[in-house]
This record gives structure tokens, sequence and C-alpha cells, in this order.
């Protein structure tokens, strides 16, 4: 008859109680019934446990748990924070030039930056015409001034990369930010393609339409429009 039958009575019974107190008390498994009690505690704290961790979860961490998502996630990551660098860097060497443009450009009378247009004349940066009583005097006009196509070129530029930022770049930032609704893999695939296009932006000088001139007309008189490649 072992120790912790259920068929232990009295004297017997007392001493498997204080067997089993004394196994539990240093550590040691419990046996027979007290152990299938206390294996069944243990696995439902452990349950109970994966559920509130699961609960907790964001919708973008449970995605995260699959390992083909989460390469194309991390992939699309890097490759907006590579994009939104270059950006940056393009955005700020675009405003370093805007400055230099207006350093190096002539001066109206009244000391606004005017701009030589391709018929010699001049005009402000929002394009209207500088008047006679506004020019300066020719020894005050600098060695190769900013021309007004250089200048339209910057401004375009500007508008580009501002258009680049918030058109692709801050709406995929929205997206890859929110936890509780992160984009599916198929919105992920065209974020990527939307980087590529933005890249291309962002490494593509504009192009302006010129005025092409012509000594058969008096000048000044716009004869037609060319497409420049200006880059």
């Amino acid at each position: 008859m072992g120790l912790f039958t259920d068929d232990n009575t009295g004297a017997d019974k007392a001493r498997a109680e204080l067997a089993r107190k004394s196994i539990a008390q240093s550590g040691g498994m419990a046996i027979g019934a007290d152990a299938l009690a206390e294996q069944s505690e243990k696995a439902d704290i452990k349950r109970r446990a994966e559920q509130s961790f699961f609960r907790q979860l964001t919708a973008l961490q449970s995605l995260m748990q699959d390992p083909a998502y989460r390469a194309v996630y991390e992939r699309v990551s890097q490759k907006l924070q590579t994009t939104q660098n270059d950006l940056d860097a393009a955005i700020i060497k675009n405003a370093e030039e805007h400055e230099h443009l207006l350093e190096t450009a002539a001066k109206s009378k009244d000391g606004q930056p005017i701009f030589r247009r391709e018929d010699g004349s001049f005009v402000y940066a929002d394009g209207s015409k500088v008047s006679e009583s506004q020019l300066p005097a020719l020894k005050d006009i600098p060695n190769n001034p900013t021309s007004w196509i250089e200048y339209k070129k910057n401004r375009k530029r500007a508008d580009e990369l501002s258009r680049t930022q918030t058109e692709i770049l801050d709406p995929i930032h929205r997206r890859m930010g929110d936890p509780e609704n992160p984009p599916e893999r198929q919105e992920l695939e065209t974020f990527e393609r939307e980087l590529d296009e933005a890249e291309r932006k962002i490494n593509q000088p504009p192009f302006i339409e010129a005025p092409q001139f012509t000594s058969n007309f008096d000048k000044g008189a716009e004869i037609g429009t060319i497409k420049l490649d200006l880059g």
C-alpha cells in the first residue's frame, strides 16, 4: 500500500498529508490529485496570460507576427525614411539656391529683386513688368543677373517638392503610423510604387515653358513657346 494512495486511513492519511505539505513547501511537485489540480491551475494562468497578451497587441503588432507581412512593412518603412531624407535635402538645397538667386538679381529703384527676361526687360517675382521709372541704372545692374527663367525654375521646383511631401509622403507617413488601422500588404505595395514616383520627382529637374523671340517682331513679342530641359 503506497503512502499517497486513496486506500490509506487514519495515521497513514495524516502522514500522507504531512508529506504533501513538506514537498510543496520545499518547492517540489505535488502528488496525486493535488498535482492534477496544480497543473490545471498553471494551465489556466498561462492561457489567461496569453489571451491578455493578444488582446493588448495592436492591429499592427498582430500583422507583424506574419514574417511575410513584416518583411514588406519593414522594407516600405525603410524606403519611406530614405525618400523623406532625400526630399528634405532637395528642399534645403532649393531654398539655398533661392536665396542665392535673390542675392544675384538686379534690384529695382525701390529695392525689390527683379529678373531679366529673354527680351531684356525686367519683371518682379510675381511676373509683373517693372515700370520704366523703377528700372535701375545700367551701372547698378550686376553682371549676369538672375534671369526670369532661372527664378521660375527654382519656384516650380519648390512647388513640386512641396506637393511631393503633402500628396505622397505625408499620407504614407499617416498610414504607416496608425497602429490600430495599419495598411494591408497590397496597400504597402502601392506605397512602394508611390515612393518610387516620389524619388523620380525629387531627382528630376523641372521643365518650364520659355518664350521664344524673333528679330522680325518688336522686342518682347512672343511668337511661341518651346519646352526646355533646364536641368
